[in-house]
């Protein structure tokens, strides 16, 4: 559902909603009911009651209009809070209700606590009006309710505010949004403008839950699509206009390359798999925007409640998912279905555009069921009820050294764990991808990625699923090798809900500060700490390598560094440069494992400064001691350290991963 509702302070005054009923459909009204806060004239905080709750209130049972409220507090302790609900429940007796009664949190100086002190403020607010018999819940924007642990608002309605026309990516599971503010005209603005009035749209059917409204509303009740993004009121109505209003590309490499605004600037590009994905979080059928392809698609709807059915059996419906090996779609009802063709291949039986030039021809509605399907996904809301989940296979006992690997799709976390009974159990909510490597001495580097969307860190000692995951996440390299005993720390971040593992001390130490320390995960070798680098120097030669952050060379001997062979880790390439005197910039390009050399040797000439570039696999740090001057500050990779024109001699070498 996708239900317009205003949401009224006492500035809103004079409002026919009748007219708003006329002209908008108008669905509900969100009436503040009163506060807590300093009033006009007064320097102490007083609980208050709004005088025009009660006009709105009797339009909106006139006009059959929904009802809920809202109470503005700037408590900051519990124990005001409290009374602040009670107060608000008071002035709640004798009105009848069936949508939630909310508490606004956007006060600053409840957005200056911690995220735990205000999830207490929520808790004593919504404990107090949910044992009056409302449905409780609470308002905010990204300052106030984003980095909250979602299990401590699990319960409550959320109501959202995220303005500028993009609903909140900081929040998966709000019943309703706050877009911005709308006129009677239905003009739209994105800051307070008098004549204007915030509107919302309401997706949650909070109606079922105080005994009003109707439960057996199916998906395809909706007949024709919209021409707007915002006339859109299901999965099928952003579907057609991705595809025929708009002007959506086809593209792997950039297929999150979908949103209102690339559409409306003509620059959209998407694939099959994931323009399904944006179609259905977009119309709020899915709790998140999932980043899945074809071969996984199946077991994640099914793993959200749709119903998996034979194609050739069933007949569509409005809002289905069209599935075969390699391709997917969605039936938007009237016999078409829209989708985003490979045309580059030719492959579905259409001959579309030049391939690549995104004008368009990429993306297309056309009749069901062109380029056949092997099976439909059929929604909850398509169904009718809610299908009761099937239960999960038990992960088998994989033997000794295991590490077992799963993926949250709700969250997009993996975890990572050498415990059976722990995968078993994370198992009851989180999808089982099997054995991730063994912690046997077969010494397999461990590729770690990370997805900046969902904060999750990916390992894999895959080459080929780490390249694929080159395409929409960072290479940070070789975390560590299988075998050996160093600990593998084990932390997790409470406020995105993802797990972090390394075997760096210093980037342990380093990340323990505002993760919580799990412990020891389980061991490897630290293949971070193996960087290794060796110095040329003056009158002595080739000197003993060194790793991480220790020293090649010599300080107090007034000795010049004339060459520096650098190793890299497995799974990282450098560009190194060295500055050598009568010479200048020497750069040697593509050094891998195998190593490389810097500066020369046999010609006594010194080298005066060194750069490093990472190409893949890392971050790099490094610093100099410079004749008479000492050591540099550190340098991130890219970077000069050195000095030019001063004649200066560098005598030794530190190098550290950042």
């Amino acid at each position: 559902m996708k239900e317009l509702v205003l949401d009224l302070g006492p500035s809103d005054r004079g409002i026919d909603l009748g007219d708003w009923v006329e002209e908008h459909r108008l669905w509900g009204v969100i009436p503040k009911r009163g506060g807590y806060e300093c009033l006009p004239d007064s320097d102490e905080p007083e609980e208050y009651d709004n005088a025009s709750f009660d006009d709105y209130y009797r339009q909106a049972k006139r006009l059959g209009l929904h009802v809920g409220a809202y109470y503005y507090s700037i408590a900051t302790d519990v124990r005001t809070m409290r009374h602040n609900a009670r107060h608000l429940v008071s002035l709640l007796d004798g009105y009848d209700l069936d949508l939630p009664v909310y508490l606004d949190m956007e006060d600053p100086a409840q957005l200056h606590l911690s995220a735990g002190a205000r999830a207490d403020l929520i808790e004593a607010f919504c404990d107090v009006v949910e044992g009056a018999g409302y449905i409780a819940g609470v308002y905010g924007g990204a300052d106030a309710l984003a980095d909250i642990p979602k299990g401590r608002l699990r319960g409550y309605a959320m109501w959202a505010a995220a303005w500028q026309g993009k609903k909140p990516s900081w929040a998966s599971d709000y019943g309703m949004w706050q877009q911005g503010g709308m006129n009677l005209d239905g003009d739209v603005v994105y800051d307070d403008v008098n004549g204007y009035h915030d509107f919302d749209w309401c997706y949650e059917d909070y109606l079922s839950m105080t005994g009003g409204g109707d439960d057996d509303q199916m998906c395809d009740e909706i007949d024709g699509w919209a021409e707007t993004l915002e006339e859109c009121r299901d999965a099928s109505d952003y579907a057609y206009c991705t595809c025929e209003v708009y002007s959506c590309g086809y593209s792997q490499p950039n297929r999150t390359g979908i949103s209102f605004e690339s559409l409306r600037g003509g620059w959209a590009e998407t694939d099959c798999s994931y323009g399904v994905a944006t179609w259905l979080y977009w119309s709020d059928t899915l709790p998140d925007l999932y980043g899945f392809w074809t071969a996984i698609e199946v077991d994640y709807l099914v793993g959200q409640g749709f119903e998996l059915l034979d194609a050739d059996e069933v007949e569509p419906m409005r809002n289905d998912v069209l599935w075969r090996p390699g391709h997917t779609g969605l039936y938007i009802g009237d016999g078409m279905q829209a989708e985003a063709l490979r045309t580059e291949r030719h492959d579905a039986g259409y001959d579309g555009s030049i391939p690549g030039d995104q004008d368009g021809g990429e993306t297309v509605v056309r009749e069901y069921p062109a380029g056949g399907w092997t099976y439909i996904l059929r929604p909850p809301c398509n169904q009718g009820i809610e299908p009761e989940p099937e239960p999960r296979p038990e992960i088998p006992d994989e033997g000794a050294g295991a590490i077992y690997r799963l993926f949250d799709s709700g969250s997009g976390a993996h975890l990572y764990t050498a415990n059976l009974d722990e995968a078993r159990r994370a198992s009851s909510w989180m999808d089982y991808e099997g054995v991730a490597w063994r912690v046997s001495g077969d010494g397999q580097p461990v590729y770690r990625l990370f997805d900046e969307r969902s904060g999750d860190h990916f390992l894999t000692t895959s080459e080929s699923e780490r390249d694929t995951a080159r395409g929409w996440m960072a290479d940070e390299g070789v975390a560590f090798v299988t075998g050996g005993d160093i600990p593998v720390h084990r932390l997790y971040d409470e406020g995105s809900g993802q797990h972090f593992y390394t075997a760096s001390e210093h980037e342990y130490q380093a990340v323990r500060q505002w993760m919580t320390d799990e412990g020891i995960g389980f061991y490897a070798t630290s293949e971070r700490d193996q960087i290794a680098y060796a110095a040329h120097v003056q009158s002595i030669g080739w000197m003993a390598p060194v790793k991480a952050g220790e020293t090649a060379g010599t300080s107090g001997k007034s000795l010049r560094l004339e060459a520096l062979r650098i190793v890299p880790p497995r799974g990282m390439v450098i560009d190194a440069m060295a500055h050598v005197q009568g010479i200048g910039d020497v750069w040697v390009e593509g050094i891998s494992h195998e190593g490389g050399t810097i500066g020369t040797v046999g010609e006594s000439r010194r080298v005066e400064g060194i750069a490093i570039r990472v190409v893949n696999g890392g971050h790099l740090q490094y610093r100099c001691h410079i004749q008479r001057k000492g050591w540099t500050p550190w340098v991130d990779d890219g970077n000069y350290c050195g000095t030019r024109g001063e004649r200066l001699r560098v005598e030794a070498v530190q190098i550290r991963f950042a």
